[in-house]
């Protein structure tokens, strides 16, 4: 902004009055003229929409297991025998519920009780969490564990051979509790100690 300099007539003051609301009035014009434009651009190339908000899987899911086929080779030479994809899957599933009870064993059925919801165990049946039909369950867990159609059974298996069968160790044992119509689950800790060092290595 320009000051307002010192003037002696009235003359000189009216020239400087005139130039400045000229110069202003210029300015106006000018921006009137770039908002126009601006208008005329916007209606000959219309901008882009915005993206749609992502929606994440995992949002959703819950608890969230990945597949790793690095710990499925790994488990497939540890049992000597082909681990399928399903198996190493309820396996992350399987740590993960035994990492929440540290390592003391934990019952879960296949399927939601028909009955009374209090019958399920916390967080809901294998079907629920793993999406796993029973036969498909039974299918994956044969592969990671010795199953014992009850307790009596388990526990009449000296302790050396609760997680051995054809020869083989396995990471796991069930056992079905008739009594209170539950499946436990137990973890073979030697074998996960044999197993942690190739596998963290």
């Amino acid at each position: 902004m320009k000051l307002r300099p010192v003037m002696t007539d009235s003359a000189a003051r009216t020239r400087w009055k005139h130039s400045a609301e000229a110069e202003i009035a210029a300015e106006i014009a000018a921006e009137t003229a770039e908002r126009k434009r601006d208008k005329a651009r916007a209606k000959r190339w219309p901008a882009e929409p915005p993206l749609p908000k992502p929606r994440y899987v995992n949002a959703r899911v819950g608890t969230w297991v990945p597949y790793n086929p690095r710990l499925r080779s790994a488990l497939a030479a540890a049992l000597r025998c082909p681990v399928s994809v399903n198996s190493t899957i309820l396996f992350t599933h399987m740590e993960w519920r035994f990492k929440n009870t540290k390592g003391h064993p934990f019952w879960k059925n296949q399927r939601a009780s028909r009955l009374r919801k209090e019958d399920d165990a916390p967080g809901g049946s294998w079907r629920t969490e793993t999406g796993l039909s029973p036969k498909e369950f039974r299918t994956a867990f044969r592969q990671l564990g010795v199953c014992y159609a009850s307790k009596g059974a388990f526990d009449a298996t000296p302790a050396a051979a609760q997680f051995t069968q054809n020869g083989v160790e396995k990471p796991y044992a069930s056992y079905f509790d008739r009594l209170r119509k539950r499946t436990y689950f137990l973890r073979n800790e030697a074998w996960f100690d044999r197993f942690a060092g190739p596998w963290l290595a």
